[in-house]
């Protein structure tokens, strides 16, 4: 759906309700006296050069007078989620490597400046941010520490664009780090699976949903459990939306695909190894368990055909990319780590708990695979779809020259409108991987066809036999190295999303181990 900007009136008006509720840490929700972007401006966004990494503290011309073109302090695992609207609303993260952040953060393309909204509850970082249709953000989990290892939280918070103020609702079940969350047609945000103790080595199997219209959460079906089957632990997976019987996104009979991750024991929790498996989760089904409860959502493993070709990841990043109006649905997976737990995967062992160590493994898995969904299968409840991964490539420069991008800390930001994922930072590797050797600010740009059964297939340079897919290592870097940074989706000088000339923001990262960054860049794909 193509969304145009929000008046400027409004602008002003939330930029004034951030101001009241606090601001960022720093109290007075402005910078050295300069206040947040205001309504009596208007900004028109230029057309930026192709290809490139455009700086933003180069665009702050288009607005001299303010010039805050940075964010507020430095900062990494934190969240960046477009609004309808086109603003980019960013929130917690670490600064120093010590402490979560209670921040939130606006970007607004149209004058290239970052302004405060309101503060967190609770500082969060590795949570996950979750936009739903009512244009509000549901903060979920996440951990309160510097580290993986920190204390995972149990609480989930409410930005609200109207105001810029956060509302508390009810706690999970149980804390979460590395869980998923997917807004559903419903309404509800669906939670699912993450580690529970701040040990790094307990997983959970458990589900829940929470309902926005009384912030109150219920309890489903755990991961793939069944009348004889308690549950499957899984963290550090993915979910994605995909459509179901009816091929149409959002009309109620919607799947959600949970691919890779971490295992974990049934019985003790403990983490047990990296898996490729897939499974599909039926919102709108109910299962019996073993224990006579009936719950919402039913599980099944999806049939995937080559899956020994598709490696076990965690922490990779997954996209729709599917077709609805042919009944086509194909999921992209890129990036993330692979390996034996507790080699490879540095601290992650049931015998050597805690898994800070994951931010650091050069077990980077630099390939990207199209998982093809068959829905024709779908003609009654009890018949899951099947699946095949049949495209598997390797992600890098196609020259073969330049350094890798990968890690766990990469960011992959997907345009629709383009058919391209703009694959980003986190760590640099040695030729051949997967040895790090340090932090990235290179970008990868995988672009992908439709086929004449508008099927994805992906492009390979000309004259290329063993290159893999194009990925045009950008006509510049990013202004900062960049690991654990965040990226997301703007609009372009049309003020649209989700047409030919949306751009992509690249904010904040961890640069060293030393410190991280307040810099950020727009990225312009080719014509």
């Amino acid at each position: 759906m193509r969304n145009s900007w929000i008046g400027l009136g409004t602008v002003a008006a939330v930029a004034l309700a951030m101001t009241a509720c606090g601001g960022s840490s720093g109290g007075s929700g402005s910078r050295d006296g300069v206040p947040g972007i205001p309504g009596s401006q208007t900004f028109q966004v230029p057309a930026l050069p192709a290809d490139t990494f455009t700086r933003v503290d180069t665009l702050y011309t288009r607005n001299p007078t303010l010039q805050t073109p940075y964010l507020f302090q430095p900062k990494d695992t934190m969240t960046a989620t477009t609004l309808k609207t086109g603003l980019v609303v960013i929130i917690g993260g670490t600064s120093g490597g010590s402490t979560a952040l209670q921040d939130t953060e606006i970007y607004d393309q149209r004058s290239a400046e970052f302004s405060q909204s309101g503060l967190l509850g609770n500082g969060r970082r590795h949570h996950t941010a979750t936009l739903t249709s009512a244009g509000t953000i549901v903060v979920i989990g996440g951990v309160t520490g510097g580290s993986f290892n920190a204390q995972p939280l149990q609480s989930a918070e409410v930005w609200h664009s109207s105001t810029g103020i956060y509302s508390v609702v009810q706690q999970m079940t149980e804390p979460r780090v590395g869980h998923t969350a997917t807004s559903l047609a419903s309404g509800e945000i669906l939670v699912a699976g993450g580690f529970t103790d701040n040990m790094g080595q307990k997983v959970t199997e458990s589900v829940e949903t929470l309902n926005l219209s009384n912030g109150l959460w219920r309890k489903h079906t755990p991961m793939q459990a069944t009348s004889s089957i308690d549950g499957t632990p899984r963290a550090f997976h993915t979910s994605t939306l995909i459509p179901g019987r009816n091929g149409t996104l959002g009309d109620g009979d919607d799947l959600v695909i949970i691919t890779g991750g971490i295992l974990g024991d049934r019985g003790t929790k403990n983490i047990t190894s990296i898996t490729n498996s897939v499974l599909v989760y039926y919102p709108n089904e109910t299962t019996q368990l073993s224990s006579g409860q009936s719950l919402p959502g039913a599980w099944r493993s999806l049939g995937v055909l080559g899956a020994s070709a598709e490696p076990a990841r965690l922490g990779h990043k997954t996209f729709f990319i599917g077709n609805t109006t042919t009944d086509i649905s194909q999921v992209a997976i890129i990036g993330g780590l692979s390996g034996s737990v507790g080699t490879q995967i540095g601290g992650i062992a049931a015998n050597a708990p805690g898994f800070s160590a994951i931010e650091d493994s050069p077990a980077a898995n630099l390939t990207m695979a199209v998982l093809d969904i068959d829905n024709t299968t779908l003609i009654g409840l009890t018949t899951p779809p099947q699946g095949s991964i049949n495209q598997v490539y390797p992600v890098g420069d196609p020259t073969c020259c330049q350094a890798f991008v990968g890690g766990i800390g990469a960011s992959a930001v997907f345009s629709p409108a383009r058919l391209a994922i703009i694959y980003s930072g986190g760590n640099t590797f040695a030729s051949p991987p997967p040895a790090r050797v340090g932090y990235n600010r290179n970008g990868m740009v995988i672009t992908m066809t439709r086929d004449t059964t508008d099927y994805i297939t992906i492009d390979t340079p000309n004259g290329c036999v063993a290159c893999g897919p194009v990925i045009a290592t950008s006509m510049g870097a990013m202004g900062d190295l960049r690991s654990w940074h965040a990226g997301a989706l703007l609009p372009g000088s049309d003020g649209l999303l989700d047409t030919p000339d949306d751009t992509v923001l690249l904010v904040g990262g961890e640069q060293s181990s030393a410190g991280e960054s307040t810099t950020a860049d727009e990225y312009t794909f080719r014509p």
